[in-house]
């Protein structure tokens, strides 16, 4: 007998059908939904390779069972790059080589996106106690914490950037429909300085002409 689960994933409603409520969140997404981005660690809760976002919390994949899952929103790691590139916390371990063997990586990016989506602009302390439940065997962290740093910054110049551009659309939406569009004047015509200048010269030589015919100008 299966059971039949709806849940919303990565932005999308899905359903499936498990044998086990009391399966892990971690084997139904790498199993049954194809997304091997979340890795399978200590299968204890401790390592942290297995973190992914559930309304908005980092937790474990490995101790979530998918029973639990119904109604609930949850976010793996690939969801986070589209169209536009890649998250601000994927492009600053990028930028800053905060990974090696990159086992560990998924984890402390969606651990390090649940920080940043409940505090844009976390201090120190915050950083390191986010980093610091997840395991890295290469780097010795340092590296990973230029990179949480990094993040924070690359999100902020990333929300300026968001706000002007929506600021600019607005100002474009909000102005009235040909305003400041000079008229244009019909092809060839000749505005009325242009042809009080042409008469003016006309005059001066019919006046010359005249004067050439008259018998004074003949003298």
């Amino acid at each position: 007998m299966t059971v039949c689960l709806r849940f919303r994933l990565n932005h999308e409603d899905v359903e499936i059908h498990v044998r086990d409520p009391a399966s892990t969140l971690l084997d139904v997404l790498r199993d049954d939904l194809g997304l091997t981005g979340t890795k399978s660690g200590c299968a204890i809760g401790y390592c942290g390779a297995c973190t992914v976002i559930v309304d908005g919390e980092a937790v474990p994949a490995c101790l979530r069972m998918v029973g639990l899952l119904e109604g609930r929103e949850v976010r793996t790691i690939e969801d986070l790059s589209g169209p536009e590139g890649l998250d601000p916390v994927q492009a600053a371990f990028v930028k800053c080589a905060g990974l090696q063997c990159g086992f560990c990586t998924p984890g402390h990016v969606m651990a390090l996106r649940a920080l940043l989506d409940e505090e844009p602009e976390p201090d120190d302390e915050r950083i390191r106690q986010t980093v610091d439940g997840n395991y890295c065997r290469c780097t010795g962290y340092v590296k990973i914490l230029d990179a949480a740093r990094e993040a924070v910054a690359l999100q902020k110049a990333a929300t300026v950037r968001n706000s002007r551009a929506e600021a600019a659309t607005s100002r474009k939406e909000k102005a009235p429909t040909g305003a400041g569009t000079p008229q244009k004047t019909q092809t060839g015509a000749a505005t009325p300085r242009k042809e009080r200048a042409r008469t003016g010269v006309r005059t001066s030589q019919g006046a010359r002409a005249g004067a050439a015919t008259s018998p004074e100008g003949r003298r």
